[in-house]
């Protein structure tokens, strides 16, 4: 009987025992990757964090506040740039005082919200009326600067009132008050009111009527018909007058 049987040789076939095989590691591969199958998973993972945080900041840039134009030029430097017609905006606002819906909808739609335009016109028109203050102060008050103005109407050539009122309107401080000086001297020097100096005390009117017949005139004029001012300036003329 036999009781065992030996076999020499290598066993093959699915009796066979599994094999146990390791793959060499690339040279390349970082210490702490595993494979480059780990190594291509992080960089993909650094990647889509990377582009997340790029459209974070683009979206960041995009909702920022644009600082408010300060000055004309830089406001219509960013009217311009959106393609839209700066003198065309202002031409509609000094006629009407006010800016249309369409024309707001239009800088909306250029990235020019309704609150930076509101802030813009705003600021702007402080500063006209602190410019315009200034102005009425050089000649004793904004009543004094109404009546000097209507003694050059009646009094100027239309060449002398054109050029005053181009220096005046010019935005140029220093031209413009060099201006209301000059005209201020010669309606003084042709009787008209001395000014209220700021701080000092104001000097009487040497501009009187000297008879009823001068003051019958100038109410029947039709600019004493038309003009507010005309009248007011006739009844301060006439209460200073001895009739």
């Amino acid at each position: 009987m036999v009781e065992s049987v030996q076999v020499e040789g290598n066993i093959t076939g699915s009796e066979a025992p599994e094999e146990q095989t390791e793959e060499a590691r690339p040279e390349w591969l970082p210490e702490k990757f595993k494979s480059p199958e780990d190594l291509s998973k992080a960089y993909g993972e650094l990647e889509k964090q990377f582009t997340q945080s790029r459209q974070e900041a683009t979206q960041e840039d995009e909702n920022a506040e644009k600082p408010t134009p300060e000055t004309p030029n830089e406001a219509r430097e960013t009217v311009e740039n959106a393609g839209l017609d700066f003198d065309a905006m202002s031409k509609e606002f000094a006629e009407s005082g006010e800016l249309s819906e369409d024309t707001y909808k239009n800088l909306e739609a250029k990235g020019i919200p309704k609150d930076m335009v509101d802030s813009y016109v705003k600021g702007q028109e402080a500063l006209a009326a602190d410019y315009e203050n200034e102005l009425f102060s050089l000649a004793g008050g904004k009543d004094s600067y109404t009546e000097m103005a209507q003694w050059a109407i009646e009094n100027l050539s239309d060449n002398e009132v054109e050029a005053y009122n181009n220096a005046v309107q010019s935005g140029n401080q220093p031209q413009a008050r060099l201006a209301v000086d000059g005209l201020m001297s010669r309606y003084r020097d042709n009787g008209g009111a001395e000014p209220t100096l700021v701080g000092g005390k104001a000097s009487a009117s040497v501009e009187t009527y000297d008879s009823w017949a001068q003051v019958t005139k100038d109410m029947a004029t039709a600019e004493y018909k038309k003009d507010p001012a005309f009248r007011d300036a006739v009844t301060k003329k006439l209460s200073r007058s001895s009739l």
